[in-house]
């Protein structure tokens, strides 16, 4: 409980005289020190390679909107990752009483807070729940052909299809409409469609699922589930998207069907799809 409540201490004088008037001082804590803390088992850790904190491990604040499966590389660490990379204390600690374990499931959740964005007083205005339901070989099997790697690996080929190569699909799509607006949106809308096909596949990880099997599936399920929300966007063109823009570098004429066409074959390559 001393390492996940939140809370707020208050001394009440048993002297005081509650028949009058009373005055309540706030007491402000000095800063703590955001580096590298080994005694700190309840968070996930950044590497700083600029500002301040250059070359330590400070915590990293929990991103809301962004799903817990996205930061699978900062939850478990391969064993022979580079330095810049450190799991939690708790993981730590589970891995070394591992074979105690009863259970195989394990359920890893995530709390955050987020302030007010006031410097001055870091007010809490909202608190974020997220959770894991996993096998432990998925956390614990560390090598490098093991499942802490190979999903490591995945999530971020997952983040480049849809942080890159949706993204830049969606970019051409506003350049043809000649549109500033931000793409980010889209881009979180598309994490969300992917969220729940993500952890179900996850959870259905034990020690009989077979690596490449499993990997297959994902890179399946991921290259159609982005290329039926590209399409979408394609059957929702306009006159102006079909007409599109005449590039002089492309050497040619740049519309929805171009974009689209671009986007399939940028896929299929980076997730091996025929």
């Amino acid at each position: 409980e001393l390492y996940t409540n939140w809370s707020r201490a208050s001394l009440l004088d048993l002297a005081i005289d509650f028949s009058k008037d009373i005055k309540l001082d706030i007491v402000k804590l000095p800063e703590l020190d955001h580096r590298m803390m080994e005694i700190e088992p309840m968070t996930l850790w950044k590497y700083n390679d600029s500002g301040e904190n250059k070359n330590f491990y400070t915590p990293r604040k929990y991103r809301p909107g962004q799903a817990l499966w996205r930061s699978f590389g900062l939850i478990t660490v391969p064993s022979d990752v580079s330095e810049d990379s450190r799991e939690p204390g708790i993981i730590t600690w589970l891995s070394k009483i591992e074979k105690y374990i009863q259970k195989p499931q394990v359920k890893i959740s995530a709390v955050g807070m987020q302030d007010d964005g006031n410097a001055t007083s870091w007010v809490p205005v909202n608190e974020m729940i997220d959770d894991l339901a996993l096998h432990e070989i998925v956390l614990f099997e560390k090598g490098k052909e093991g499942w802490v790697m190979r999903i490591k690996e995945l999530v971020e080929d997952t983040k480049e299809v849809v942080g890159f190569i949706y993204k830049g699909f969606l970019k051409d799509m506003y350049d043809i409409r000649n549109t500033k607006k931000s793409v980010e949106e889209e881009l979180e809308q598309a994490y969300f469609g992917l969220d729940k096909a993500f952890r179900d596949w996850l959870s259905g990880i034990d020690e009989s699922s077979s690596k490449e099997d499993k990997i297959k599936e994902w890179k399946e399920l991921l290259f159609f589930s982005m290329k039926e929300r590209a399409l979408e966007k394609v059957n929702e063109c306009r006159q102006r998207d079909i007409k599109g823009i005449y590039e002089e570098n492309a050497k040619g004429v740049k519309n929805i069907f171009t974009a689209y066409e671009y986007f399939l074959i940028r896929l299929k390559k980076k997730l091996n799809q025929e």
